[in-house]
């Protein structure tokens, strides 16, 4: 391999591949207006990809779930690929997310389906072996598969009597092949989101927000943890000091999603530690759509947030980033190894940046603020040949 290639999100538009190495940088652009290629994911061998396409569509489309995505397998350095699931059909359902398992087979989230209600399948390439393992008018996300493959852990929102019988987000836990579901956490008033599991298995943690404490906008959120039996819940903050749901960036340039915990390769928990009485510099308007509710307003600015290792053992917590006032450190991404991270930094008034930081040494550097300076967020690590991600800008012209 000729360099270590990191991906990152173009706020303007596309993906962008860089080498940490030589400082490359390739774009890969989708055309809005015309056939949309999305790369989910790459298979094991580094050169087979997961591919989405839309065809046609608007933006305010794909907002709206209006959309029926096709996917495929393509052979990134050939350019063969095959359609998945044809012989499912797709009519009457909005396929949601795509995970390849380890025996051949996907798990698939589906929406829109004929009854109104979100469904999970275990479905063969060919789309004939389909086993349905869920069904419920509450909607699953945020899937993440166990370090042993064994498990699938996800949150639940919506109300179900069974996997979220408090109608706010809770926490679930099933079988790879749908076996044993159970939901393991859910509380009145609380909003629990995307549990991520420990190296080792043993642990998952997640954010626990609480809207009704004058958070309707759902930025600040407690750090939580327990089993994948459920026993052992502890909440190892107690101020709201995770940082969730994030916005920043110029007013034209404006970027946001939810901020998640994740642990460390020593069992401790990567944690986005807002600053006592923090605002983002934006304010929090309910009449607008989803996904824009938060309005720039550099005005309402103030404090900083902080990038700390938290123990889950006493609740101490060890500094990654240093903390400046105006400084947001957020969107942390860790390599396989667990030795790099990466991770999103913003400051008010400027534009996002990517940064790469060593575990180990405390080495910090600046990355890239996108292809036009105009902002960058969601990054991370991908195990790639240079020729591979210099074919994916071909393909994707």
């Amino acid at each position: 391999m000729a360099g270590q290639w990191i991906r990152y999100a173009n706020i303007e538009g596309g993906a962008v591949f860089y080498n940490l190495q030589s400082g490359e940088q390739v774009p890969i652009i989708s055309n809005p207006t015309g056939d949309r290629l999305d790369v989910c994911g790459f298979y094991e061998d580094g050169r087979t990809a997961l591919i989405k396409r839309w065809g046609c569509y608007t933006l305010r489309d794909d907002l709206a779930r209006k959309l029926r995505p096709h996917y495929y397998k393509m052979d990134i350095l050939t350019g063969d690929e095959t359609e998945i699931f044809t012989a499912w059909d797709r009519s009457a359902v909005q396929i949601c997310a795509v995970c390849p398992m380890q025996n051949g087979y996907y798990f698939v989230s589906a929406s829109n389906t004929e009854d109104g209600k979100t469904k999970l399948f275990i479905v063969d390439e060919s789309g004939r072996d389909m086993q349905k393992i869920w069904s419920s008018s509450a909607y699953p996300y945020c899937f993440n598969f166990s370090p042993d493959g064994k498990y699938i852990s996800y949150h639940c929102a919506g109300h179900d009597d069974k996997y979220n019988p408090c109608g706010e987000y809770a926490i679930n836990v099933m079988n790879v092949d749908g076996t044993n579901q159970r939901m393991l956490h859910s509380e009145p008033g609380h909003l629990c989101f995307n549990p991520a599991w420990s190296r080792d298995g043993q642990y998952l943690t997640f954010q626990d927000c609480q809207p009704p404490l004058g958070d309707p906008g759902h930025m600040k959120a407690d750090v939580a943890i327990m089993r994948p039996d459920g026993s052992d819940f502890r909440r190892l903050t107690s101020h709201r000091e995770q940082y969730f749901a994030t916005s920043f960036g110029l007013k034209d340039y404006r970027c946001g999603g939810s901020n998640c915990v994740i642990f460390a390769a020593d069992g401790r928990i990567i944690h986005s530690q807002l600053s006592e009485g923090a605002q983002h510099d934006a304010y929090f308007d309910p009449t607008q759509r989803n996904h824009e509710e938060w309005i720039s307003d550099p005005t309402v600015g103030k404090g900083s947030c902080q990038l700390v290792l938290l123990s889950p053992e006493d609740g101490s917590v060890e500094p990654i980033t240093e903390r400046e006032e105006g400084k947001w450190d957020f969107r942390a991404s860790l390599s396989k190894d667990g030795n790099q991270l990466l991770y999103t930094s913003y400051r008010f008034g400027s534009v996002s940046e990517i940064h790469w930081h060593d575990m180990q040494t405390g080495e910090d550097r600046f990355i890239s603020r996108g292809l036009n300076d105009h902002g960058v967020d969601y990054s991370s690590f991908v195990d790639l040949e240079d020729e591979v991600v210099r074919k994916l800008a071909v393909l994707n012209k």
